[in-house]
């Protein structure tokens, strides 16, 4: 296994954070979106 460099370590950790984050919003987006469309559907 190849050995990588402190900072290299840090960049990969920051771009999970990053990705995380991202998906926990595209996330929120969609159960949002589904909350609407129920909601929406029960006020006919």
């Amino acid at each position: 296994m190849k050995q990588i460099s402190k900072k290299d370590a840090e960049r990969m950790l920051q771009a999970l954070k990053n990705n995380e984050k991202k998906t926990m919003e595209k996330l929120k987006k969609e159960k949002l979106k589904k909350a609407r469309k129920s909601k929406s559907e029960k006020d006919w």
